[in-house]
Formats: structure tokens, sequence, C-alpha cells
């Protein structure tokens, strides 16, 4: 998968290409062969879904557990935002417990 977003901000909109792969481990090998392997995320994902909306529960080895939300933008921006919001609101998310770094960025910097 590959995402293209503005990382600034709390909530972020993302386009994203999805490349379906036939043989992964062979993939794998290939990148690793030709670019290095910087860092290895193993990770455990629960997935949820509300509606379109995607809720990962992910408990990341040597880092712990974390929650995200993957709102579709289907009809417009500001129904995304509505669900968003809503979801925030029920989990009871404050600003603090926003993270901007991927699980790899947290892993180089152990």
């Amino acid at each position: 998968i590959y995402y293209s977003r503005n990382e600034a901000g709390n909530q972020r909109l993302s386009d994203f290409i999805i490349y379906p792969v036939q043989n992964p481990v062979e993939l794998k090998n290939v990148l690793t062969l030709s670019l290095g392997l910087k860092i290895q995320v193993v990770k455990r994902r629960i997935l949820y879904m509300y509606k379109t909306t995607r809720i990962h529960i992910d408990d990341v080895k040597e880092l712990g557990a974390f929650l995200e939300f993957e709102v579709p933008v289907e009809n417009s921006e500001q129904e995304a935002q509505g669900i968003m919001d809503l979801l925030i609101s029920e989990f009871a998310i404050t600003g603090e417990d926003f993270i901007k770094e991927s699980y790899s960025d947290m892993l180089l910097k152990r």
C-alpha cells in the first residue's frame, strides 16, 4: 500500500494505492535484496468495522497497543469528519493521545 498524505495534522486525509501481490514472500525477498531492510514491524491487528470505517486495534511488538480509525470519504469530507468526531468522542480520545509517527519511525528511535 502506498500512502500520500500530509503528516502535519492529527487527522489526515490520505490518497493511497493498493497493489495486489500474488507471492508476498518472494516480493519481500526481492525488495530486501534491492533496497535493504531498514526495520521490520511485527504486529497483530484486530479489525472492527463501524459502517464503512475500519477500526484497527494493533499490538505492536516492542511498542504496545494502538488504536486507529480509517474513515473513507464517500459522500463528503464533512460526513467523514462527523464519523471521525463521533468515534473520537465514544473512545474518549484526547489531543494528547494522537501519535503522528509510524510504527517503523518509533521503532527506529528506540
